[in-house]
């Protein structure tokens, strides 16, 4: 198995959001138009990895935040595949 060195995607929204509560409302709504492309992205691309393990016949069956690894480069990787089903 391929180590990750990263952060999870729940890491990644809790580091935002606690940067949110220290910022002024006005700041908080330009920095969300601005980091939106990114976290856009961030979705498309997991949607990308749930479609192609529905390709191979896999339903994870366990998706959420602390599932989805970014990595130091902005890959995104599904991990915990334990609760999987392989049709």
């Amino acid at each position: 198995m391929k180590l990750i060195k990263g952060s999870t995607l729940r890491r990644y929204l809790e580091k935002i959001l606690s940067l949110y509560r220290l910022l002024p409302k006005s700041q908080v709504r330009w920095n969300e138009r601005k980091l939106l492309p990114q976290r856009l992205d961030i979705f498309l691309r997991v949607c990308e990895a749930v479609s192609y393990a529905h390709h191979k016949k896999v339903i994870h069956r366990d998706l959420k935040p602390e599932n989805i690894m970014l990595d130091q480069s902005g890959n995104i990787y599904l991990i915990d595949f334990g609760a999987a089903l392989f049709t």
